[in-house]
């Protein structure tokens, strides 16, 4: 079995294109990192926004926003304790002394 060496014309073709390939996978991911800093930014200056908005409003109505506090963190309490419950508490039937 005899094995070719590559001609030099292709050698350097092979190389140019391995280059190109890098040099195009380096500017995707610096295109990904800067929309990644991108979204990070927007996604910080939509929180500050909300976070500005919920206190004035709190500060407009303070009754009305501590009644919806309250009733959020009940409906969480609630959703919380369902789902975390024991199951030691399942009604287990024993085979040999059947229910009267």
């Amino acid at each position: 079995m005899t094995t070719q060496t590559p001609s030099p014309e292709r050698t350097n073709n092979l190389a140019d294109q391995a280059a190109r390939s890098a040099n195009d996978a380096g500017t995707l991911a610096e295109r990904g990192a800067d929309a990644v800093r991108a979204g990070i930014h927007q996604a910080r200056d939509n929180a500050q926004r909300a976070s500005t908005s919920a206190s004035k409003y709190i500060k407009s109505v303070p009754i009305k926003s501590l009644v919806i506090a309250g009733a959020v963190g009940a409906a969480l309490m609630t959703v919380v304790s369902l789902v975390v419950r024991p199951r030691d508490k399942r009604i287990e039937r024993n085979p040999r002394n059947p229910p009267e």
